[in-house]
């Protein structure tokens, strides 16, 4: 398998790369639970049904758990966590969960391998993925 990138024009004026060309990935569709479930159940002996079951289960599961403070780590994928943005405020006392608080946000930190002579993290999903021109 494949992904493939386009080039795209930076035309932002203030950006220190307008007018040059970046990658970009093109994205091939879209595929929800049904199509997972269509997919592993053609992998495995368990049935579409029972496979979303798990699916959802592992969604509700997982959302609960994240809305209670803690790291998800689906092993050999990655890791979720809730993060929130916030408004700056001079003093700790004035500030309010209501009103400073502007978001809470889900990140994702792919699962990796840390490589021996650079010290960096792989990416899981970098290992063996292929990229093509793609051609409109």
């Amino acid at each position: 398998m494949a992904i493939f990138i386009k080039l795209v024009k930076n035309n932002i004026h203030k950006s220190s790369s307008y007018n040059k060309w970046h990658a970009l990935v093109v994205r091939n569709g879209e595929i929800d639970t049904d199509g997972l479930a269509d997919k592993i159940q053609a992998n495995t002996t368990f049935k579409k049904s029972e496979v979303k079951g798990l699916i959802e289960e592992l969604v509700d599961e997982m959302k609960l758990q994240l809305q209670a403070g803690k790291t998800v780590n689906l092993n050999g994928f990655g890791r979720f966590h809730l993060s929130v943005e916030s408004l700056p405020v001079s003093k700790a006392e004035d500030f309010k969960i209501q009103k400073d608080i502007t978001a809470v946000k889900c990140k994702f930190m792919p699962a990796g391998k840390r490589d021996a002579q650079t010290k960096t993290i792989r990416q899981v999903f970098a290992e063996g993925t292929e990229v093509k021109r793609w051609k409109e």
